[in-house]
């Protein structure tokens, strides 16, 4: 079983403080990730990723549905219309509480999504993610 090599920045953008925090934290834990960062809405993420150099771009993207202004769903319009915004390379999954059949099949419209996720993040999640994608 290979895991991924040590993930350089990993990108959660997420308006629930809470599980931000614990994306973090268990993100920190994992050993994996050098650096985490975290912004709670939409506009902040495209700002960071506007501004940022290659070199800071994420490998690795969490990214909410429901937040307030603009949602996930915004963003991935965004990302579509914009694509040098993130990197080809960089992973992204939706990791959301949504339980709705219609936002999974959204979602599935958008070719830079890997998978959705359900919320919380945990290390399972975590692992079971690592492990998948460093085969």
């Amino acid at each position: 079983m290979k895991i991924f090599e040590k993930i350089q920045t990993v990108l959660v953008v997420d308006d629930n403080e809470v599980d931000a925090i614990i994306a973090q934290k268990l993100l920190h834990h994992s050993g994996l990730v050098t650096t985490v960062i975290v912004y709670n809405s939409v506009d902040a993420a495209i700002r960071f990723l506007s501004t940022c150099s290659l070199a800071e771009q994420p490998q690795v993207m969490f990214l909410d549905l429901e937040m307030p202004d603009k949602n996930g769903f915004d963003f991935l319009s965004i990302l579509s219309e914009n694509p040098s915004l993130l990197n080809n390379n960089c992973i992204l999954y939706i990791l959301s509480s949504s339980i709705h059949f219609l936002d999974t099949e959204k979602v599935s419209t958008f070719p830079r999504v890997r998978q959705f996720l359900h919320k919380p993040m945990t290390r399972q999640l975590l692992t079971t993610l690592f492990v998948k994608h460093g085969q």
